[in-house]
């Protein structure tokens, strides 16, 4: 009997490759470490601009003074150097009325024009303690003559002593001549002297006789 075709007999199957499966659980890890990194930068990074923000701010910021910079420079506080304060009046202003240059007196101080007129300088009062007395007693001396604050008067007078006190000087008035003003100095005899009551004549002029 012929033999036929023969056919290859099929072996037993063949076991294909096994394919490995990502483990999930390193997966996981790795992606919860990304994003530790990412927010520990996130972090770092808005506290250095915070840091940044307001060290900025700091150097911006105008410098103010603060109530204790007020503080007297002796160290003293504020009710301490009140207290400790002399006195604002001085004796050359305790003297003098409130009114103004007037000392009160029964014959009411003058102004006189400065008119070129002259005058005889009976005696001068420079003690700001004396003021009243010394001038009430040289009006009580020449009976009839008035008195003056030299700055209240005119520039042709001296307007303060050489130690800087105000000057209230008792006069009569002499006449518009040297020889009128002369003849009331010698009347008037002592230290009496002549001055001319204008505004160009230098005030340590005094009128020779």
């Amino acid at each position: 009997m012929a033999a036929g075709p023969r056919y290859p007999v099929p072996g037993p199957p063949q076991a294909q490759p096994e394919r490995r499966r990502p483990n999930s659980q390193l997966l996981v890890g790795l992606l919860a470490g990304v994003v530790a990194a990412v927010l520990l930068a996130a972090a770092v990074f808005t506290g250095m601009w915070l840091t940044s923000r307001d060290n900025s701010a700091q150097t911006a910021a105008p410098a103010t003074s603060s109530p204790a910079s007020t503080a007297p420079a002796t160290g003293m506080d504020e009710t301490e150097a009140a207290t400790t304060a002399p006195p604002a009046s001085s004796p050359s202003t305790v003297t003098t009325p409130a009114n103004g240059p007037d000392l009160g007196l029964s014959t009411p101080i003058s102004y006189p024009s400065c008119d070129g007129t002259g005058i005889v300088v009976l005696g001068n009062a420079v003690n700001p303690a004396n003021y009243r007395s010394d001038v009430q007693r040289m009006l009580d001396k020449w009976p009839g003559a008035s008195y003056l604050r030299t700055d209240y008067a005119c520039p042709s007078l001296r307007q303060v002593d050489d130690a800087g006190n105000k000057i209230y000087a008792v006069y009569r008035v002499a006449g518009t001549t040297q020889r009128e003003v002369c003849a009331a100095v010698a009347d008037a005899g002592g230290d009496a002297y002549g001055k001319w009551l204008d505004t160009t004549t230098n005030p340590r002029y005094i009128i020779p006789c």
